[in-house]
């Protein structure tokens, strides 16, 4: 009877390769390579011909926007490759968040030697909301994922809400107010949806302990 072989351990020390690797790659991508001015030429150029109505003033906040939503992306991939390195330790989802955001203020800080970026403290904000959401889904805590999607709504549907403001304010000056009315709307529904999941998960919760069970023979 041949033996068993033992399943292969992921306590050495490679199993921190992959986020310090990911770590060099975030560190690249604030370089001047993907600096604000880069990203704005050819961004602002496919968003302008996809949206030929749109504003520069709210292609240039829709090009923001795409720039925090890749430090929310690869803020989350870091958290996630920690946590990946260190669990089962009991506080790995804890170590492994406060390493991404840790590495979010280093990263600004790094970004003020390069006179092409600009640091900013709310980078570091986004990059520690990209970990949190990023570790909800990852470690599949019903807690944590429904304290996040009420979260979302609450920031979704703040900006609905300034957005709603500002057409106000275009339309009262006369000026052209269609594209915020719009981009107003859809976050709206965005936060309207995130609440609903948000509910049907409270509502769902977690199985009663002394609920029947069925058994493969359906008995």
């Amino acid at each position: 009877m041949p033996l068993e072989r033992p399943a292969p351990s992921r306590r050495g020390p490679a199993r921190f390769l992959p986020p310090v690797l990911w770590m060099g790659v975030i560190a690249l991508g604030s370089s001047s390579l993907l600096s604000g001015g880069r990203t704005g030429r050819w961004t602002l150029g496919l968003l302008s011909a996809l949206a030929p109505w749109a504003s520069a003033a709210l292609l240039d906040t829709v090009h923001l926007g795409l720039r925090k939503l890749g430090h929310l992306v690869e803020f989350g991939i870091l958290a996630v490759l920690w946590h990946r390195a260190l669990a089962p330790a009991p506080r790995a989802v804890a170590a492994a968040f406060v390493l991404a955001a840790a590495y979010g203020g280093v990263d600004e800080l790094r970004q003020g030697l390069d006179p092409s970026r600009v640091p900013a403290a709310s980078d570091v904000v986004v990059d520690a909301l990209g970990a949190w959401i990023a570790l909800a889904a990852w470690t599949d805590s019903e807690g944590r994922r429904a304290g996040t999607l009420r979260v979302a709504a609450w920031g979704a549907g703040l900006l609905a809400a300034l957005g709603v403001l500002e057409a106000a304010l275009d339309a009262a000056l006369g000026r052209p107010a269609g594209d915020v009315a719009v981009a107003a709307l859809g976050l709206g529904l965005v936060a309207a949806g995130l609440t609903r999941v948000a509910r049907r998960g409270a509502l769902a919760g977690p199985p009663a302990s002394g609920a029947p069970t069925i058994d493969s023979r359906g008995r």
